[in-house]
């Protein structure tokens, strides 16, 4: 079994679809003409479903956390993506973090936040 998709909740979907077009290259898919307005777009094999939800969140503090709803993106070049983010303005809070897995091996990721 394969995750065919993730849908993440929008103030703006045009606002929204640019932003992920732009700055990390996803490509716009064909959608059906649901009643909720939306976009798809393609993530290598997979997808995010980009939906209308006028509040933007479902969070119910001010700041977000990690119980929010989100997703996480990897790439082959790190340095790369944060020169890209910190090109449209975006302050990087880069960090690197290791994990032993189950298995006993290290994963090392490299997390921006």
């Amino acid at each position: 079994m394969l995750l065919h998709h993730v849908s993440y909740p929008v103030r703006d979907v045009q606002e929204s679809a640019s932003f992920y077009e732009n700055l990390f290259k996803l490509e716009r898919l064909p959608r059906p003409p649901f009643s909720i307005p939306g976009v798809w777009l393609g993530c290598d094999d997979r997808q995010i479903h980009l939906v209308l939800n006028e509040a933007g969140t479902y969070r119910t503090t001010r700041s977000p956390d990690i119980a929010d709803v989100h997703f996480a993106f990897c790439t082959d070049d790190f340095e790369e993506m944060v020169e890209r983010l910190e090109a449209a303005g975006f302050s990087i809070h880069a960090l690197e973090q290791t994990h032993r897995l189950p298995v006993g091996l290290l994963q090392r990721e490299r997390i921006v936040i």
